[in-house]
């Protein structure tokens, strides 16, 4: 029980090319975030960022079991991967439908909440929040697929592609939200940001889908090397 600080540092040293890269990975997606949010206040006003919070707000539940799913999963896809690249593949998809469902469900709930609760709930926000329910569930089903497939290349220990797939993602969801607002507003902004989602969801799986090729032949040329020696 007591700390030993000299192991600590020992492990950042045996793991500082993961470290390093998940850094960027975490600054990349706070950054964007908060560039967006920038973006929208200049082009369309406080009130359109305002209304944006607020429909997200209202989704946050679905963020926390997302990534309560998805620290939860990797010791699993660890183990599966130690199996089989296809079943991990399996699994990721199974957790990626699974954490869409949820938040498909939550925003319908949210949709169909009556007024009077979701007065009680955000106030003056609900309605302006209430306008942009559909595109941030849309949002925050992308984001249950997308993490299910990082869940995977943290498995997988695949710190740059990660890093690679979170650059393009981040930067999908950024113009969408930029755009969107130049356009039409916050309404815009949730839209453009929904479909900037869908290219990070395409992104990240593309990325996963490339990295267990690699590993699977791989294993394969292990496999036909060990044959022929025997």
């Amino acid at each position: 029980l007591v700390p030993r600080p000299l192991a600590a540092a020992r492990w950042l040293r045996g793991h500082h090319d993961l470290a390093l890269r998940y850094v960027g990975e975490n600054l990349t997606e706070s950054g964007a975030y908060q560039l967006r949010t920038y973006g929208v206040s200049g082009v369309a006003g406080l009130a359109a960022v305002g209304s944006i919070r607020a429909a997200e707000l209202l989704l946050g539940p679905v963020n926390v079991v997302v990534m309560g799913i998805s620290n939860m999963a990797i010791p699993e896809v660890v183990r599966l991967m130690r199996r089989s690249a296809r079943q991990l593949r399996s699994f990721c998809l199974v957790v990626a439908g699974g954490q869409a469902c949820v938040a498909l469900a939550f925003g319908t709930t949210m949709l169909l909440l009556p007024e009077r609760f979701g007065s009680q709930l955000l106030g003056p926000s609900w309605e302006p929040a209430h306008r942009l329910l559909l595109p941030v569930t849309l949002t925050a089903a992308n984001t249950g697929i997308s993490a299910a497939a990082i869940t995977g290349l943290r498995a997988l220990g695949a710190a740059s592609t990660s890093l690679r797939a979170r650059l393009i993602a981040a930067s999908a969801a950024m113009a969408g939200g930029f755009l969107g607002a130049a356009v039409n507003g916050a309404t815009g902004a949730a839209w453009g940001v929904f479909v900037g989602s869908a290219i990070g969801a395409a992104t990240w799986w593309w990325h996963l889908h490339k990295e267990l090729g690699v590993r699977e032949e791989s294993l394969g040329g292990a496999s036909q090397e060990v044959s022929s020696l025997s």
